[in-house]
């Protein structure tokens, strides 16, 4: 399963995106929306199970990529779950779950692997 990492912080990005794929997933990673939306429609577009998202970011912030992806027909399906330290009533909009920031190693499995799981029910 492919999960994409969404966040301009380098060692947190790079930290859960080596994590995963000691896990076992394919992970692609992205230091902003506007990087993450070039992967996400390059020439072979990157279709992953899950994006995990950053909400504050420079040039393109997490709730402009997820309103580009709920307003896109061929990426409005693919679940993303807000990884923020933002109070609840400052998060985006159309995600699929939340991952409050600082996070447990534990959670941040949990989650992945309930959207990413084999057999896992579309979210």
């Amino acid at each position: 399963m492919v999960v994409l990492v969404v966040d301009d912080e380098d060692d947190l990005r790079e930290a859960i995106a080596d994590l995963l794929r000691r896990r076992g997933y394919s992970v692609f990673v992205a230091a902003n929306g506007q990087a993450a939306l070039t992967l996400l429609r390059g020439g072979q577009p990157l279709r992953p199970a899950l994006i995990l998202l950053d909400l504050a970011m420079p040039i393109m912030d997490g709730r402009q990529l997820l309103a580009v992806i709920r307003g896109d027909p061929a990426m409005s399906d693919i679940p993303v779950v807000v990884a923020s330290a933002q109070p609840c009533a400052d998060t985006a909009s159309g995600e699929s779950g939340l991952l409050r920031k600082p996070f447990e190693l534990e959670e941040l499995f949990a989650t992945v692997d309930s959207y990413c799981r084999p057999g896992a029910p579309p979210r």
